[in-house]
């Protein structure tokens, strides 16, 4: 990935993405995750993270309401794009992505 496409991806998670360690039922999963209402912005992203998954939903409660996109990246991979994107990301990101990372076993 050049290096312009790393600061992009990281200005993107800094404002809207998640930094996970693995959930309970997975701890060995950390994740990077993405939701937004732009598919093209979220198709970019997954091609980046070079997966296929993406998720839409919409809120029922009304109709106004855009469908949400969601990208998600789990595990060794996750754990590799997090440490590409940590000089990118400020102190509160930076921490989470410290978190994942220390949460992480070495083993998908």
């Amino acid at each position: 990935m050049k290096q312009v496409e790393l600061a992009w991806l990281g200005g993107l998670l800094e404002g809207e993405g998640s930094f996970l360690k693995g959930p309970p039922s997975s701890p060995n999963q950390p994740r990077i995750s993405l939701q937004m209402t732009d598919y093209d912005v979220i198709w970019k992203v997954s091609k980046m993270f070079e997966v296929s998954y993406i998720y839409g939903s919409s809120d029922r409660r009304s109709k106004s309401w855009k469908k949400v996109f969601k990208v998600m990246l789990k595990g060794r991979r996750a754990i590799a794009m997090m440490k590409l994107l940590r000089p990118f990301m400020g102190t509160r990101r930076r921490k989470q992505i410290d978190v994942a990372i220390k949460s992480w076993k070495g083993r998908d």
